[in-house]
């Protein structure tokens, strides 16, 4: 049972080369119970489309981490009472003269084992915050980005009773910053407006790909030809990518041709009689 909570879960930052900035971190202690915890960072980089990602331990030593707080180290044990709150002030601090780029961290608390501020205990429960770094001169980052794969399940033809649509997509940020990749999907039945669906923004990490939700439309539909366009916010300068299907009553259709060709088999078989 988690008995331990840290907010916020994300944050992003844009930090100018030589500049200070702070991070606040809430760290609520749920239990009934006194709980010593340890604090420390972790860089990371995404592993696919999806949101996964693989931690490390070795930090980029042109950004350095500390915390404020008099009394408290980032890798020094300290105690939380049953239902006492504590934030912790970050300061991240990038050094001067050098480049723009993103790094990605976790602040992670680990919860011990034993209730002991002795080195190296057991960790039995560890939660972390998140935290996306832009080094920068400015604030106003350049954003782009590109769609690479946009399908449909069913792929052309849907039946009018029996098929739901599934839409997935997924893009790619083509910046070296951190970017959250917003847009709709445009519907449109046999070339008149029918719908627009928001999609869920995804944070989508420098020159990488992101997965967004699927889309599961559910029948009936009306017969017809349908465009699906997928368009991202005007900002993202991309190009949209379309899907064009077919809905038909096809499995009605079938049914009923197999009743009509039996009923006119029969009356034909009855005639010879």
């Amino acid at each position: 049972m988690i008995n331990l909570s840290i907010s916020p879960a994300n944050n992003a930052l844009v930090i100018k080369p030589g500049a200070t900035a702070s991070q606040t971190l809430l760290i609520t202690n749920l239990s009934e119970n006194e709980l010593y915890l340890t604090p420390s960072i972790e860089s990371w980089q995404p592993s696919d489309g999806d949101g996964s990602v693989i931690f490390d331990t070795k930090l980029n030593p042109d950004i350095s981490f500390k915390i404020t707080n008099h009394g408290y180290k980032i890798g020094q044990t300290f105690s939380l009472k049953p239902k006492q709150a504590l934030s912790l002030d970050l300061a991240i601090t990038p050094k001067e003269n050098i480049s723009s780029f993103d790094s990605y961290y976790s602040f992670f608390v680990s919860q011990n084992s034993d209730n002991s501020l002795l080195s190296a205990p057991q960790t039995i429960t560890r939660l972390g915050s998140n935290i996306l770094i832009t080094i920068s001169d400015t604030i106003n980052l350049p954003k782009k980005a590109s769609i690479t794969e946009f399908k449909s399940n069913p792929p052309r033809l849907v039946d009018s009773f029996f098929s739901p649509i599934t839409l997935t997509a997924q893009v790619k940020n083509d910046t070296a910053f951190y970017s959250l990749i917003s847009g709709k999907i445009v519907i449109k039945k046999n070339k008149k407006d029918l719908q627009e669906i928001n999609i869920n923004p995804k944070n989508t990490l420098s020159l990488n790909k992101r997965n967004l939700d699927p889309i599961t439309l559910k029948p009936p539909f009306w017969p017809g030809f349908y465009e699906f366009k997928l368009e991202l916010n005007s900002q993202f300068q991309s190009t949209p990518v379309s899907i064009n299907l077919f809905v038909f009553p096809f499995y009605l259709t079938i049914a009923i041709s197999i009743l009509l060709a039996i009923f006119f088999l029969s009356k034909a078989l009855s005639k010879r009689h």
